[in-house]
């Protein structure tokens, strides 16, 4: 059964007596879950990429160039060369614009004028990985490398890209040194991200595994700990501990904990 937000709240709120009276309300409470979650997605996501890792295409090549595409891989045929939505269809054939989803570019080499790279998804906290396909079906990995190192790697020998201002820039070499760099072949990219799942309701589910799930509790107990006024001193020291004892935990086993989730096989049989 999938946990809810409520049910960490209520699980925190039966660690001591007092929390059932203590004024911090569940508004607040949410609040502090949505930042603490997007604290454990980023210490743990080297554990986590394979459970809760988000896959997207974000560009694909039209007639050589590469264009953005809608969440169905379609290529959006845009005038402008400024980071714009797609245009998707719903079931009736309407078509409509999705202001909240990922933004595309149909000038990611800044070749007419516009802004360098892909956008990444609004909702991206941390970058996995990122794949390229070639003109004949073969895909590599783009290495990432650390933007204060774009001037120094040659392009011609892998595909590279750096970070910067919230997108990913692919490293080509300059123009006026006449080389063809293997960008030029790229039919297709993809991106592998972490992407946070802010908490609205208490009756949104969540998004990290049950192994996460004791120290969003234990975390949650100390905030009430520390807003009861009929908890003592000894006893918020306690749930103080206990919160960072969870956490302690998972970080010493991350792999052990974490990583047999990704392991495990399941055999279907029809």
């Amino acid at each position: 059964m999938t946990a809810v937000v409520r049910d960490l709240i209520e699980a925190a709120r039966i660690r001591h007596w007092s929390f059932i009276d203590v004024q911090l309300g569940d508004g607040a409470a949410v609040l502090w879950l949505n930042q603490r979650q997007r604290h454990l997605l980023l210490k743990f996501r080297d554990a986590l990429r394979g459970l809760v890792g988000t896959s997207m295409k974000t560009a694909a090549a039209v007639n050589g160039t590469l264009v953005g595409v809608n969440a169905n891989g379609t290529p959006i045929y845009l005038t402008t060369v400024a980071d714009g939505w797609p245009v998707s269809v719903n079931g009736n054939g309407t078509p409509y614009v999705d202001l909240t989803g990922p933004r595309i570019t149909t000038d990611p080499f800044g070749a007419n004028g516009g802004t360098p790279g892909w956008p990444l998804p609004s909702d991206a906290i941390a970058l996995l990985a990122m794949t390229a396909t070639f003109d004949n079906g073969t895909e590599l990995p783009v290495t990432l490398v650390d933007e204060s190192e774009r001037l120094r790697v040659t392009p011609d020998r892998y595909l590279p890209a750096f970070v910067g201002q919230n997108r990913v820039v692919p490293i080509r070499p300059a123009s006026s040194l006449g080389m063809v760099d293997s960008w030029s072949t790229v039919v297709a990219v993809q991106l592998s991200y972490i992407g946070l799942s802010a908490i609205a309701a208490l009756t949104d589910a969540l998004v990290l595994p049950a192994a996460l799930h004791e120290p969003l509790v234990a975390g949650l107990a100390e905030l009430f700990a520390n807003q009861s006024k009929d908890c003592t001193t000894a006893e918020r020291t306690g749930f103080r501990e206990a919160a960072r004892r969870a956490e302690g935990e998972i970080a010493e086993s991350a792999f052990d904990i974490l990583g047999d989730l990704q392991v495990t096989n399941v055999i279907y049989e029809g």
